[in-house]
């Protein structure tokens, strides 16, 4: 379902006005009208079927009614590793992987980058962070995938021994990703999955994620441009780890 952020705590029977941008997103995109339903979440992450009152092209208020179940989270954290590509293919990873369940979403400079970031890239995270957010609202999702920027890929270290499995997407690995995940033996209680940029990850860089204990797997006998790779091996990781029926 749906829904719409309201800037407090929500409660039955009360009345909230939400904020313009929320508002304009009620008014002129989903085009509601007084009386009509919808959904609303609170600041502590809790949501409620609410009904319209009043509509302004950048104001409207809504009465909260009862409390809804919103869909779990996944049973395991995936976390994609994704190098600094071209910005469109960037967004649509950023948004399929929230919808797919993804728990956090690292970004960093690879040597095939088309343009290195800083590291104090506050405006792109910023905006990154935005575009997670949307996706979970449409998608239902309590809250968006977090975005992490570390300009270098020494940094990615600690994240990395953080997790249980760890994959690198290798167009020319003979393993798939696919048997990999049907063949283990316990369940991982996290999952990291590192995909290269446009052009892939030079040889130094594929050795040193193996060095992170990294294995290559591919996702099927086409070579794939990033972003497919990237929401490709989501969409199978959740798949295997039962949050996609």
């Amino acid at each position: 379902m749906s829904y719409f952020l309201a800037p407090a705590i929500l409660r039955s029977g009360m009345e909230i006005a939400l904020s313009a941008e929320e508002a304009a997103h009620l008014s002129q995109s989903r085009r509601l009208q007084p009386g009509e339903s919808c959904f609303v979440q609170g600041t502590d992450e809790k949501r409620f079927r609410a009904q319209v009152i009043r509509v302004g092209p950048r104001t409207a208020t809504v009465l909260i009614q009862e409390a809804v179940d919103t869909p779990p989270e996944p049973k395991r954290d995936l976390i994609l590793f994704l190098a600094l590509t071209k910005e469109k293919a960037l967004d649509a990873v950023l948004q399929k992987a929230t919808e797919l369940g993804v728990t956090r979403v690292i970004i960093w400079n690879s040597e095939r980058t088309p343009e290195r970031l800083p590291s104090r890239a506050l405006g792109r995270v910023a905006r990154w962070q935005k575009i997670t957010s949307e996706a979970a609202k449409q998608s239902g999702r309590v809250h968006g995938a977090e975005v992490v920027f570390l300009a270098e890929r020494e940094l990615l270290t600690g994240h990395l021994a953080a997790i249980s499995t760890r994959y690198l997407l290798a167009s020319d690995s003979r393993t798939s990703l696919a048997q990999e995940l049907d063949n283990q033996a316990t369940k991982s209680t996290s999952i990291a999955i590192i995909v290269g940029p446009e052009g892939g990850l030079n040889e130094e860089e594929v050795q040193w994620f193996i060095g992170q204990g990294a294995l290559p797997v591919s996702v099927g006998p086409r070579t794939l441009r990033a972003e497919t790779a990237a929401i490709a091996a989501a969409a199978l990781a959740q798949a295997w780890c039962g949050d996609l029926a």
